[in-house]
Formats: structure tokens, sequence, C-alpha cells
């Protein structure tokens, strides 16, 4: 006589995972993301084209450009795929559903988690094929190129930690996903402008300073306090590591918050 044997934890979160990732493939979120990623990458390189064929005197294809899109790219992403993963599990029952014998909501949220960083993974990484497929043609591509897509992995799960903490509080889908962009987008970087400008600090524990890591690789290889600019002659700049200290921790407490709400909160 066979015996049924209960799915464990980790398998019940992959098939959770392999669940929404269809969901996702299937859903025009993927489409849009997609669509906004190939036109900004193609709108960079049509730029550059233009200048170039019209003669303009300028210092060549600077790669540190289009990159500095990937964190406005990573904040729409965790906007798209974040804030509103786990409220769906309150209205729906998605992960639920998939077993006939009880499943944790820790199975449930790292399933949705794992795909949503799929996604992002996969978006970023496209992103970057484009814009450095475009910049070996004729132009350098730096070596550093592989820590700044590494820096744009750790700043997405960071961000997308967010999104999901705020998704397991919120009920309204458009109000969680407005609260990631304005924390992102306003807040955040107010918070480093003011600091800076006020105080002179660096505001080394913002995600959004922290993320800064992903373009300034890019542009300066040493690890010193402050970088020249024309405009507003000399910016601070975050250190490398401890900016992936910072994000690390962010991911960790948000994801760890995210987990003890969502467990505790009632399906609706």
């Amino acid at each position: 006589m066979s015996t049924y044997k209960i799915p464990s934890s980790a398998s019940q979160a992959l098939t959770i995972s392999r669940y929404e990732l269809l969901l996702y493939l299937r859903s025009k979120k993927i489409l849009g993301i997609v669509a906004i990623t190939i036109m900004v990458a193609a709108g960079f390189i049509v730029s550059y084209e233009f200048l170039g064929a019209l003669g303009t005197e300028t210092l060549g294809f600077d790669i540190a450009s289009p990159i500095s899109f990937v964190f406005f790219l990573i904040i729409i992403i965790a906007a798209f795929f974040g804030s509103n993963s786990i409220m769906t599990e309150f209205n729906q029952r998605t992960g639920q559903l998939l077993f006939s014998n009880p499943v944790s909501r820790t199975s449930i949220w790292f399933g949705k988690f794992i795909a949503s960083i799929v996604i992002a993974f996969s978006v970023i990484a496209l992103y970057y094929s484009i814009i450095v497929s475009y910049a070996a043609i004729s132009h350098e591509v730096p070596i550093q190129i592989l820590s700044s897509l590494l820096f744009s992995f750790v700043s997405v799960t960071m961000i997308m930690s967010f999104a999901f903490l705020i998704s397991s509080i919120f009920r309204g889908q458009t109000g969680a996903a407005a609260l990631v962009f304005a924390l992102f987008i306003i807040v955040f970087p107010m918070v480093d402008g003011v600091m800076t400008l006020l105080s002179d600090e660096r505001p080394w524990f913002t995600p959004t300073f922290s993320s800064g890591i992903i373009t300034y690789v890019l542009t300066n290889f040493t690890d010193q306090n402050t970088m020249s600019n024309s405009f507003f002659g000399t910016s601070l700049v975050p250190k490398i590591a401890d900016s992936l200290g910072v994000m690390i921790s962010y991911i960790v407490a948000s994801s760890a918050l995210s987990i003890f709400i969502f467990k505790r909160r009632d399906v609706g």
C-alpha cells in the first residue's frame, strides 16, 4: 500500500514559484516591462548614433549614462511584480489553492518572492545585454560592468523586499504601487539631498544612496569620499563595502518583517 508523502516546505515554495512565473509570463505586466526596457535601451542607443551622425563633439559613448537608468527600472519592476504579490494571496489565495494539504505562509512568501526575483533578474539582464552589446561593437566595455550588474541584482532584491513588505500591509494594489514609487523616487532621494546639503554627511543608510554603486563603479574605481561634478562641484559618493552591507541588511530586515506580518494577518 503506497503512502502519500506531504511535500516539504522547499518543494511547496518551488511549486508556488513556478505557478507565479507562469502567471507573470501570461500577464500584460511582463509585456509592459519588457517593452519599457527595450524602448529605453534603444532610446539611449539612437541618441548616441544621432549625435555621432551630427558630428557633435562628445566624449564618446559613456556606458554609465544608460546604466544610470537601471535604478529606475528596478523601481518599476518592484512596483509591478512586488507591490501586489502578497495581497493577492489575501484576496485570491493563489498559493493555498495549489495544494490539497495545508501550506505554510512562509513557503507561499518565498515562492512568490523567488518568482518575482527571477523576473527582475531577467529584465535587468536583458537591459544590460542590449547596452553592452551596443558598446562592444564600436566602443569600450569596462570590466566593471560585471560588478555593476551584480550590484543591480542586490539592489532589486532589496527594493523587492520593501515592495513585499508594503504588499503584506496594504489592501489596495494601486496604493501599494504608488507607495513604492513615492519612497524610492521622492522620499529617500529627498533625505539624501537634505542630508548632503545641510550636514555634508554621506547618507550611507538609505537604500537609494547605497544603490548608487550601480553607476559609481563604472565612473570611479577608488573608494573616495567625493566625486567631481561639472554642475554641482563635488558630490558625496557611496562606499561599495558599506553600501552592500546596508542593502543586505535591508533585504534581511524587510523580508523577515514581511513574513512576520503575512503569517499573522487574516485572509480576507
